[in-house]
């Protein structure tokens, strides 16, 4: 085999990854992908590293981009990351400082779950003066190289010899077979679909020749639309094409013409009144499904986790009387549901948000949520600040303590707890916080007062994201608490720990952490733990909060 150096790029695909040495982290083994076809390019004159991923779909929750000099493997979260984003359709990122020598990037798809699909490895080495200047080290020149792959008798021409594969033969010249005209059959061993091609030119490597297909194998040269489970439609230039969890539409022949809806929801008095107008929409229906999602702004079918669907039966209804009503903005969509368990076209998401008090006044504390007791200190912390205003509860009369918490939820619980007054939003901070969203004002204190500065990226002008549906980790809240209260803490000094087995005393967390645990808000788990990287939930912010200002009172 060929010895070459590929001046810049150094691509490894792994097999598997790694076993984690450390199992501090709470999320799921990562695991290898190549649906994310991960790539990166090293652009000297600029000294940039570009890189572009393919869209995550299930269950997304962030990507992050992990670059490591020590780890050829690299993970989030043991090796860090030095790009975040919670929108999935973002798809490239730029390094735009780069450190010298060999660096290895990936991106891994964070899930709510809590798993970590990660992309194959890229190595990118940026010392290129140094490369080229020892002898042993080939230059690629610009000139056109034909070379066969071995394996399937494919000829290509590359651009330079550095760019033909390892396991590929340089060749004279790539030699053409003679194309017969013609009626051929051929069948793809893979899948043993059978389609019938013109030219013995058109007939793909590999695929076996036969005198004639099996009807049932036999592949129309017709373009069909098939939908996959989660509704997407798609066309293709025959049922060959068509993978295998797909599902051929048979009165459809163009997605583009499976008609569409017009969503609305408005405020009742006690609900939210959704309504819907189908139009054109082709194929038989059976009912509707109308989706909602308090996390995912675009919710589909099957629902992802912590979505819900709403059915309805029958076809001819076209409004709905949604009274399971949250504090929070609720996504809404619908999609036609059809025999087959597939449901498609989709609406646009709705998004709505209840603007009235969803409580109910009770004359005693103990009467204001049916889940939470004045007798321990949760539910004191929670009764205490539902008297001050700073939370609500839920339509059916209970707090949730143990429901996680988003980044715009906390924003508002801080800033209230606090007693501050957030001017009026006017102008948008962030590309992801629109000035008549309910949490803006309390989005724009947390900024101005540096308690968030939120996530670099994306190609809106602001070039900045605030994520505030994504949940809070319990390392986030402690800080966020900590910053907002006024709370000093200090770096600590040599041979200090933090009191918690998995806050390391380099941890960005540690001075934190180490505060926590002196002023007794937060003294750990049963196995001594602090577990940073798991999502907060509302009592024990609401419990940390109450602790924390009991303290500084003292």
């Amino acid at each position: 085999m060929k010895e070459r150096v590929f001046i810049g790029i150094f691509i490894f695909f792994l097999s598997s990854v790694s076993a984690l040495a450390n199992e501090a982290s709470s999320f799921s083994p990562p695991v290898l992908t190549p649906s994310l076809g991960f790539t990166a390019e090293y652009d000297q004159e600029k000294n940039t590293v570009h890189m572009s991923w393919e869209k995550w779909q299930k269950d997304f929750m962030w990507y992050k981009v992990i670059r490591s000099q020590v780890n050829p493997d690299p993970v989030y979260p043991e090796d860090g990351y030095i790009y975040y984003s919670d929108n999935p359709s973002v798809q490239e990122y730029t390094d735009r400082s780069p450190p010298r020598g060999k660096t290895f990037y990936r991106i891994c798809a964070i899930t709510f779950s809590k798993d970590r699909y990660c992309s194959n490895v890229v190595s990118i080495d940026t010392s290129l003066e140094d490369l080229e200047s020892k002898s042993n080290f080939p230059i690629c020149i610009q000139v056109v190289t034909p070379a066969k792959n071995p394996q399937t008798g494919v000829c290509k021409e590359f651009p330079t010899p550095c760019d033909v594969p390892d396991d590929w033969d340089v060749v004279d010249i790539c030699q053409q077979p003679e194309c017969i005209e013609g009626e051929f059959y051929a069948e793809d061993p893979e899948n043993s679909k059978c389609q019938e091609f013109k030219t013995t030119c058109e007939i793909p490597q590999g695929w076996i020749e036969k005198d004639t297909c099996d009807e049932e194998l036999l592949c129309d040269d017709v373009p069909v639309s098939a939908v996959n489970a989660s509704g997407i439609c798609k066309d293709f230039p025959s049922s060959c094409e068509v993978p295998e969890n797909w599902t051929v539409i048979p009165d459809l022949k163009d997605c583009r013409n499976s008609g569409s809806f017009s969503l609305s929801v408005r405020e009742g008095e006690e609900s939210a009144l959704v309504s819907w107008d189908p139009k054109n929409i082709m194929g038989e229906i059976i009912g509707y499904k109308i989706l909602k999602s308090t996390i995912h702004p675009s919710p589909v079918f099957p629902p992802l986790e912590g979505d819900e669907f709403i059915y309805i039966t029958n076809p001819e209804e076209m409004t709905y009387e949604d009274k399971d009503l949250t504090s929070e903005t609720v996504y809404y969509r619908i999609c036609a549901y059809r025999s087959q368990g597939l449901c498609f076209p989709y609406s646009d998401t709705f998004a709505f948000t209840y603007s009235k008090t969803l409580e109910e006044e009770g004359e005693e504390d103990v009467k204001k949520f049916s889940d939470i007791s004045p007798s321990n200190e949760i539910g004191e912390a929670v009764l205490r600040y539902a008297n001050d205003g700073v939370v609500q509860g839920f339509s059916d009369g209970s707090f949730k303590p143990e429901k996680g918490i988003t980044r715009a939820e906390m924003a508002k619980i801080a800033t209230l707890a606090v007693h501050a007054n957030p001017d009026a939003v006017s102008n948008a901070i962030f590309c992801d916080v629109s000035p008549d969203e309910w949490f803006a004002p309390y989005v724009q204190y947390f900024f101005q007062n540096g308690f968030a500065e939120g996530f670099v990226g994306g190609d809106c002008p602001l070039n900045r994201f605030f994520s505030p549906h994504n949940p809070v980790l319990r390392s986030e809240a402690l800080k966020m608490m900590f910053e907002v209260v006024g709370v000093d803490v200090q770096l600590l000094q040599e041979n200090d720990t933090t009191g918690f087995s998995d806050v390391a005393s380099d941890h960005w967390l540690a001075p934190y952490a180490k505060k926590a645990w002196e002023m007794g808000v937060f003294r750990g788990f049963d196995d001594g733990t602090f577990r940073p990287d798991i999502p907060a939930t509302r009592g024990e912010v609401l419990l940390y909060f109450k602790r924390i200002q009991d303290a500084m009172k003292e």
